[in-house]
């Protein structure tokens, strides 16, 4: 079983509350953790994902850190899902459960602030200087 730990890092200036959209269709995050084992992707249209995110308020995690997280729902503003100030940093995770080794793809739309995405602790995308100031 292939298991791909994802650890994205948003350091975000304000919260947008175009995040704040209508729970998608699709495979849902259940603490964190998103099965697609049951899933034929090469024949699947795109995804859209919602659920409970492992989230780290005030924290830069790195990616193979163990600790666990609280979980928040997602899509949604971290202030406006939980009890958190509008401005800030924090590190969201999510597990990724296939059932083979497969090619998939993953589109990362506009995020208006710095941003890490690690796949397996390798760093495999980012924009702007992640850090813990504005």
């Amino acid at each position: 079983m292939l298991r791909w730990i994802l650890a994205v890092t948003y350091v975000l200036c304000l919260s947008f509350p175009a995040f704040a959209e209508a729970k998608p269709p699709g495979p849902r995050l259940i603490q964190g953790e998103l099965d697609l084992r049951a899933f034929d992707l090469a024949t699947m249209p795109p995804l859209s994902i919602g659920g409970e995110i492992e989230f780290f308020w005030n924290r830069l995690i790195s990616p193979d850190e163990s600790e666990k997280g609280e979980w928040i729902s997602y899509p949604g503003s971290w202030d406006v899902v939980g009890d958190y100030p509008r401005y800030g940093y924090a590190s969201y995770r999510i597990r990724v459960r296939l059932s083979k080794r497969q090619i998939v793809s993953l589109r990362i739309g506009q995020i208006p602030s710095a941003w890490l995405l690690f796949i397996d602790c390798v760093e495999m995308a980012s924009a702007g200087k992640v850090g813990t100031s504005p």
